[in-house]
Formats: structure tokens, C-alpha cells, sequence
């Protein structure tokens, strides 16, 4: 639902563009019937499949937001991850520590939801690639994939995220 999940579940989404499926067309009919327009019954055929779709066109608004909104904000993270695990931070009190100190950014929000999900019982990996599908953005799958390789091959996580800072 293109970041929506936290205003709409997918029956409302659902509901909503049944009610536009039904409400436009009516809508457009009240206008014609009153301000006489001499619009032809197939406008209003043609009407309730562009009803339909207005939901889905104000969620793909809000995804192309939300995309852009966490793509310019990835580089900077990872610089901050990077220079704060190699001064001596573990990745995840620096996760916390950014994550802080950003609260309007939604890929801060994003990391709470990751630090959350490790203190409910997650491993790291987990909450990481939960991210990674909730977001479904190359960018940030690819920030997830190299970091969960360096846990699995024991390299350092700060040169990983330098290197991978320096790329984006």
C-alpha cells in the first residue's frame, strides 16, 4: 500500500476504492444533473474504473515519496554507520544512536522497526531483510545483502559500510 500501513489495513485500501468505484460516478452525475453539463451516460461508465483507481494513484504518489525520501537519506546513514562502528560503536548502539537523533526520516523509522524487531527476538539478519521486503527497494536490499554477508564472513562492519557508503 506504497506506506500506507499505518493509516489503511488491505480491506480498508480495498473498501476505499470500492467506495471511489461508486462514489466518483455519482459524484459526476450530481454535478451533471445540476449544473446540466449534457454529459453522455458512457462518462459515467468510464468513470467507475477511474474511481477505482484514484486509491491506487495516491499510493504509488506516497511510494515514489517514500522511495525518494529514503534513497537520499541512505548514503548519509551508512556514512554515519561507518564512522561510528569504526570509532568503537557496535553496529546496533550506532543504529540507535542515528536513528535518534533523525526521528523525521523514514529510514530512521525504518531502523527503529529493525532495532525493535532484534529486541523482540530477532536475530539482526532477520530484521534486516524484514526491512529490506517491507521497503522493497534495490538500494537498501543491497545495503542488507552485503551487510549480512560480512556477519557471515566475519569481515568488519565498519570497512563494509565505508566501502559501501563510498558507492552510493
Amino acid at each position: 500500500t506504497g506506506g500506507l500501513e499505518n493509516e489503511l489495513n488491505t480491506d480498508e485500501f480495498i473498501g476505499l476504492k470500492m467506495l471511489w468505484g461508486i462514489f466518483f460516478p455519482v459524484l459526476i452525475a450530481i454535478l451533471n444533473f445540476s449544473l446540466t453539463l449534457g454529459y453522455p451516460w458512457i462518462v459515467f461508465v468510464f468513470a467507475v474504473p477511474f474511481g477505482w483507481m484514484i486509491p491506487d494513484m495516491h499510493a504509488n504518489k506516497q511510494k515514489k515519496v517514500r522511495y525518494n525520501s529514503i534513497v537520499i537519506d541512505l548514503p548519509f546513514f551508512l556514512d554515519l554507520l561507518a564512522l561510528s562502528t569504526q570509532a568503537g560503536s557496535d553496529f546496533m548502539s550506532a543504529l540507535q544512536k542515528m536513528s535518534d537523533s533523525a526521528e523525521s526520516s523514514l529510514l530512521a523509522q525504518e531502523f527503529d522497526k529493525v532495532i525493535r524487531d532484534t529486541r523482540l527476538g530477532s536475530t539482526r539478519e532477520q530484521a534486516l531483510k524484514s526491512m529490506s521486503k517491507r521497503l522493497d527497494i534495490p538500494e537498501v536490499s543491497s545495503f542488507v545483502n552485503v551487510l549480512t554477508d560480512a556477519d557471515a564472513t566475519g569481515a568488519s562492519i565498519g570497512d563494509v559500510l565505508k566501502e559501501q557508503s563510498e558507492q552510493m
